[in-house]
């Protein structure tokens, strides 16, 4: 079973009970760094994300439906107030329950159905390289990103190549660095290149990553590929190696080898791990 498969069953298990990110991490066997990693490079979301979402979602048609009152449905969906339920309900639904259940009408709402499991799309991917590598800082363009905002990172690569030629970058390679990850699936991501000097360039960022052990993963292809690699990375790769991942930035690094205009060539991506 793939582990973005295992995540879905756990959540799916566990929809009216108490429910931990460290516990479903336990459940699977994992660290809720590689889950949340796993689960977001699989689904787009993060898990308690998703398990919120389709808490909301049962609750939305058990409304709809005149099953229970308010009190009740959000007891059921885990929350321990009419309050905090009528808060989360209204965020992502747009109307309060009770207005719900005044109409019935739910086929406008945005409702979270299970993801499907046996999610087995996965990249010929070769055995990765342990390395150990030294201490990295780069310079660049930097975005925040959800499952929302991942669209934003083609046209930040776009500036960034424009300015890739700016004095104080090393030239020979440039880097697609992630970095702040959070549980809820949010993170930072980074266009850059490797530091020349001890200056950036004006209006650029700077993310040190730390030398230490990292899982090389080297693939030949179109960088459009890039999303089915890091779900092959962290729901079949990793688990297959029994690898640990570890809190750091990871990186891509495109060198000589990629033609950014055509998007085409060989990329590596450095996962850290223990």
């Amino acid at each position: 079973m793939a582990l973005v498969d295992k995540i879905i069953w756990q959540l799916e298990r566990h929809l009216k009970d108490p429910l931990t990110t460290q516990q479903l991490a336990d459940l699977c066997a994992i660290s809720p760094y590689h889950m949340n990693r796993a689960f977001r490079a699989g689904t787009g979301l993060a898990p308690m994300g998703y398990l919120r979402r389709r808490r909301l979602s049962i609750a939305a048609l058990a409304l709809a439906h005149g099953k229970d009152d308010i009190l009740s449905v959000a007891l059921d969906a885990q929350y321990a107030s009419h309050e905090a339920f009528t808060r989360a309900f209204t965020t992502m639904f747009g109307c309060p329950p009770r207005d719900l259940r005044r109409t019935n009408i739910i086929a406008t709402l945005p409702l979270q159905d299970p993801i499907p499991m046996q999610t087995n799309d996965f990249l010929d991917l070769a055995t990765p390289n342990i390395e150990e590598r030294p201490a990295l800082r780069v310079a660049g363009l930097s975005i925040s990103c959800s499952k929302d905002n991942n669209a934003d990172i083609t046209p930040l690569w776009v500036r960034f190549n424009e300015r890739f030629f700016e004095d104080g970058l090393d030239q020979s390679a440039a880097y697609g660095v992630s970095y702040n990850v959070t549980e809820e699936g949010t993170f930072d991501y980074m266009a850059a290149a490797q530091l020349s000097g001890d200056t950036a360039p004006k209006d650029m960022d700077v993310v040190d990553i730390p030398a230490g052990r990292y899982a090389v993963f080297e693939h030949s292809g179109h960088v459009s590929d890039m999303p089915k690699m890091f779900h092959t990375i962290w729901n079949k790769s990793i688990p297959e190696q029994g690898l640990t991942p570890r809190c750091a930035p990871e990186y891509e690094c495109y060198d000589k080898r990629f033609d950014p205009q055509s998007g085409r060539g060989t990329f590596t991506v450095a996962i850290p791990v223990d």
